[in-house]
């Protein structure tokens, strides 16, 4: 990846495949990767601060490398003018697009350390909880590193939200029941030690007919820093939405503030039925410039209420 003006390599710059979820920055010496490509056609785009995204269509075979190279245009205004922050990581690699494995990668995710309980005697502490909204998130993050061919950190995997990540077809309360949970509960023995019996309590709370509930009115405050360049972020984060959209009812309204340098809405209260004009707005989210949430945060709430 060059400047096509000056010649000199760009390190930072961002290179994706979007079809596939794959993307990678480019080094110091402007080489790029891209690892486990299928083999078929593919549109490479390409984007860095101050000059002007491109894209070009590469055919990829089976087991076979290819070589491609960029010379990115320095857009009107001098970079100098604008209002972007580049964190870049160097790594080495060579300039390729190969079928193999899966990229090198800057690992940036943290998660906080898991204290396995101690041994408690329910004689002595008989007392459990449950939360109404629960989290299945680990679930769904461990199967994206299993599927990505890496080992999930240890502190990833919890395993309360992989029981929480699937629906379970607890009997509900009755209608005449005046408690608004019903509790099923089972016992077994241990698969760990035969003299030990395991002990399964299942909550349902009333199921509300989609029909029934009252009308969501949601407002996303959405970070589009350069930060959220990777495409685990902001591109993530779209096909998410995208998603929602699907699922508002009319009688649902959704609005959009974003922030980076500054704030903005970029979609004002819109009813669930505007599918085509919520789905715009996001795919007009784009991400670049400094990190101030602040203001973001305050017309957010402004907008919510």
């Amino acid at each position: 990846m060059t400047d096509a003006n000056k010649g000199q390599p760009l390190p930072g710059a961002n290179v994706t495949i979007d079809s596939l979820s794959l993307g990678t920055a480019t080094g110091k010496q402007g080489q790029f990767r891209l690892s486990n490509v299928p083999a078929g056609t593919h549109i490479v785009s390409v984007s860095f601060v101050g000059y002007s995204s491109t894209q070009k269509t590469v055919t990829v075979e089976a087991g076979k490398t290819i070589q491609i190279s960029f010379a990115l245009s320095p857009t009107a205004q001098d970079i100098q003018d604008t209002n972007e922050v580049v964190v870049t990581s160097y790594g080495r690699a060579p300039e390729q697009v190969r079928q193999r494995t899966r990229p090198s990668q800057w690992n940036t995710e943290d998660y906080a350390s898991i204290e396995s309980n101690d041994f408690r005697a329910v004689s002595d502490h008989p007392l459990s909880t449950f939360a109404i909204d629960v989290d299945g998130a680990s679930y769904t993050n461990t199967r994206r590193f299993i599927r990505d061919g890496e080992r999930p950190p240890k502190d990833a995997v919890r395993i309360e939200e992989f029981l929480n990540y699937f629906q379970y077809d607890y009997p509900a309360p009755a209608a005449e029941d005046k408690h608004p949970f019903a509790a099923t509960m089972e016992a077994g023995p241990a698969p760990w030690h035969k003299k030990h019996r395991l002990v399964h309590v299942g909550i349902q709370g009333q199921r509300v007919p989609r029909a029934e509930r009252p009308p969501s009115n949601l407002v996303f405050l959405v970070d589009v820093s350069g930060s959220m360049r990777s495409p685990r972020k902001l591109p993530l984060l779209k096909k998410g939405f995208r998603m929602l959209a699907e699922q508002l009812r009319p009688e649902d309204r959704v609005a959009m503030v974003v922030y980076a340098g500054s704030s903005g809405i970029v979609l004002e209260s819109t009813p669930g039925t505007e599918t085509d004009s919520i789905k715009q707005a996001i795919t007009r989210l784009e991400a670049g410039g400094s990190t101030a949430g602040a203001a973001g945060i305050r017309q957010a709430y402004q907008l919510a209420e």
